[in-house]
Formats: C-alpha cells, sequence, structure tokens
C-alpha cells in the first residue's frame, strides 16, 4: 500500500508587476498560519518517508516548514510538480521515489486536477485545496490513474484546528 499526502502551498505574496512568479515568497500571515497547520497534518498524518516539493519558492518554504514536523522524511525539489506540466508526468516521477507513504507540495489548479485523476481516471476540477490545504490518498500499490482512494480532504482552517490542539 501507498499513500500521497498532496498539500498546496500556504499563502504567498502577489505578484508585483516584472516580478518572476517562481520567486514570490510566503507571507509572515502564510508561514505563520502553516506552522499551526503543520501540526495538525502531523496529528492527522504521522509519518512521511518522503517530501517532494515544486521548485517555485513559496512551494519550498512551504515544504521547510512541513519537514519540521517530520524529521525522518527525505526532502527533494521535484521539476513534475512545476504548475501546468499535467498529471502523467508526475505520477512517473512519484513512483521512481521510494517510500510508502510520499507528501507533495504545489499549486493549484494542477493538485486538483492530479486529484480528480488519481481518484477517476481522468483530469478535472472536481476538487479544490485552499493555500494551506492538504489531501491524502490510498492506492493498493503503485500510484496510477484512477486507482486512487481519497481518505480525507481538510481545508485549512481545519488543520490550524487540529494543530492548536496538539
Amino acid at each position: 500500500m501507498r499513500e500521497l499526502l498532496v498539500v498546496r502551498h500556504a499563502i504567498a505574496e502577489e505578484r508585483a508587476p516584472g516580478m518572476d512568479d517562481a520567486l514570490r515568497p510566503l507571507t509572515a500571515e502564510g508561514r505563520n498560519r502553516m506552522v499551526v497547520a503543520s501540526r495538525g497534518l502531523q496529528r492527522q498524518h504521522e509519518n512521511i518517508d518522503t517530501l517532494l516539493s515544486s521548485p517555485l519558492l513559496r512551494a519550498r518554504q512551504t515544504a521547510e516548514i512541513l519537514a519540521g514536523n517530520y524529521p525522518h522524511a527525505t526532502l527533494q525539489t521535484c521539476a513534475a510538480l512545476t504548475p501546468d506540466l499535467g498529471s502523467s508526468k508526475l505520477v512517473r516521477a512519484l513512483n521512481q521515489t521510494g517510500g510508502t507513504s510520499l507528501a507533495i507540495v504545489g499549486h493549484e489548479p494542477g493538485l486538483s486536477r492530479l486529484i480528480t485523476a488519481l481518484i477517476c481516471g481522468e483530469e478535472g476540477d472536481g476538487f479544490v485545496l485552499k493555500k494551506g490545504g492538504a489531501a491524502l490518498l490510498r492506492f493498493t500499490d503503485q500510484i496510477a490513474l484512477g486507482e486512487g482512494s481519497l481518505q480525507w480532504l481538510l481545508t485549512p482552517r481545519q488543520l490550524r484546528l487540529l494543530g492548536r490542539h496538539s
């Protein structure tokens, strides 16, 4: 059995004119909220073997916050999590990663499309992850389109509530 924890990056700075989107950092509020939410996430899902992040700054910063609650997880950047690359390429990358419990930190709308594809077999907009939200999917064997089972989908607020009570 394999598990895939899907996390959307926390609240980031707005894109200023002429600013490279890849360089947008988290806001102070985004960082603070994610610290509490990550405690809730750890309470909901205790172990992660590998934590993969989009190469964009806001996702890397979110992944670093999560890594603080998962000290045994290996943190890596994954180019397949770059926005708009599609689910098939990411699924191939995930299956090349070892471990039974993976976590990814990325962006919308790609993460929602990925979740839909993993459950239904084709991309769609059936789910929406708010900034700092998370979903857990389970697979009997390899991560594959149409083979996932949604275990839970939590908003950032729900994760923060769990984090305050840990």
